[in-house]
Parts: C-alpha cells; structure tokens; sequence
C-alpha cells in the first residue's frame, strides 16, 4: 500500500511541475508577444521610431530565453535567437522583411508554447 501512495505522490509531483512549466512559459511568452505587437504597431506608423520597442523586445527575449530554457531544448530556441538578432539590421534594410521575421519569431514562440503541452498523441 506504501507503494501506491508513493507512486500516487511521484505522479502528482509530475503532474504540478508540468503545469508550473506551462504557466511559467506562458506568462514569458504573452509578454514576449505583446512586446512583439507594439513592434509592429509601430511599423505600421511609418514616421515612428521604433527603438525603444526593438529594444523592449530584445530585453523580453531574453528572460523568456532564460526561463524557457530550463523547459525546452536550446536548439529551437537557438533559432529564435538568430531571427531576434537580425531584427535591427533588418529594421535599417526593409520594414517589410522587419514586419515578416516579427512575425516568423511570433509562430515560432507560440510553436514553442504548443510543444510543451502534453497530448495523448504525444504519450502513446
């Protein structure tokens, strides 16, 4: 009987530090988000400068960086971090290519976000 209990209380813990990660990784990635929308806000407003966003946003990527990588593997968010890296430069070039890489670094933190939650699919 002291096993089941035991076993019990393993799959519990489990269970109560999946879902600390998710809502850790979620609460990162709507403020990472919402640094990326006022990026594009202010794209979209021609005469803006956008400095102070870009550099919001590099500031969030960051704790989001430290916090998700505790959960996920560091290679996809490897590649979050090049298309981050390359925003500025891409600011100077074409606002168009800024607005897509904002938005290719969106679906790919919402991709990351929807990995993470377990499926049955993903058990069996």
């Amino acid at each position: 009987m002291k096993r089941l209990y035991v076993c019990i209380a393993l799959i519990g813990a489990v269970i109560c530090a999946s879902t600390a990660a998710l809502v850790l990784l979620k609460n990162a990635g709507a403020e990472l988000l919402s640094c990326i929308d006022e990026c594009l806000e202010g794209i979209e407003m021609k005469d803006k400068d956008i400095s102070g966003e870009l550099e919001a946003l590099d500031e969030s990527w960051g704790d989001y960086y430290v916090k998700a990588s505790f959960i996920t593997r560091s290679s996809s968010l490897d590649d979050v971090s090049g298309s981050v890296a390359r925003l500025r430069s891409l600011l100077k070039v074409s606002p168009d290519e800024f607005a897509a890489e904002l938005n290719s670094v969106r679906y790919r933190v919402e991709l990351l976000y929807e990995s993470q939650i377990p499926h049955w699919r993903s058990v069996f």
